[in-house]
């Protein structure tokens, strides 16, 4: 957003005087041949990789031997213990179920490509996958985040903002969802991916 605003601002000035025609004339005395303009160049910013490179040819496309399979009863998920680097491990044969968040990493879609109301298990991959997988991960941890925060949080840290212009109820939620290592690797300290270099 804050590029946007910097280009608009950038760009506005040389639009308004193409369209009005108006000529812009040096003071008097200033040879224009030493006149050196470095005008910043969008090509960092639109050939930077995005924050998430996850597609389609890195899902999982099926699990065939469970077409046939029809359970007859599910017992839920949370009855499993639960540990914070696993999850709930299956130590139990049977058939669960459980009803969880969704988060949208790709802002702006409607659904998946191509429409369908499928999805597709994928790794996680890009300059951001880790810090994506600790703010999915963490959440489970924190049902007092409301999921539109943290779907705000995850658009916010794909669209490579740093934390400290976030809104507060963003920069709570990332302080409750990352670690500070991860907080200062998106606001660009340690060398961090802000500025598309990576970690």
């Amino acid at each position: 957003m804050r590029w946007i605003l910097i280009l608009l601002l950038v760009l506005a000035p040389a639009v308004a005087l193409a369209k009005l025609d108006l000529p812009v004339e040096l003071p008097s005395g200033i040879p224009t041949d030493q006149i050196k303009i470095k005008i910043p160049g969008l090509d960092k910013i639109l050939k930077a990789e995005p924050a998430l490179t996850t597609g389609i040819s890195d899902a999982v496309l099926g699990v065939p031997f469970l077409d046939d399979y029809d359970p007859q009863a599910l017992a839920p998920l949370t009855e499993l213990p639960y540990s914070p680097e696993r999850g709930f491990p299956l130590v139990r044969s049977g058939a669960f179920e459980h009803y969880a968040q969704s988060y949208c990493l790709h802002a702006g879609m409607y659904g998946p490509p191509g429409g369908g109301d499928g999805y597709l298990l994928a790794p996680l991959k890009g300059d951001a996958a880790d810090v994506i997988r600790s703010i999915l991960r963490n959440s489970f941890r924190h049902p007092e985040i409301e999921q539109s925060t943290i779907q705000g949080l995850v658009w916010a840290i794909l669209a490579r903002s740093k934390i400290e212009d976030l809104g507060a109820e963003y920069q709570e939620a990332a302080g409750k969802l990352l670690t500070a290592k991860e907080i200062r690797k998106l606001s660009g300290g340690n060398g961090g991916w802000y500025d598309g270099r990576g970690a």
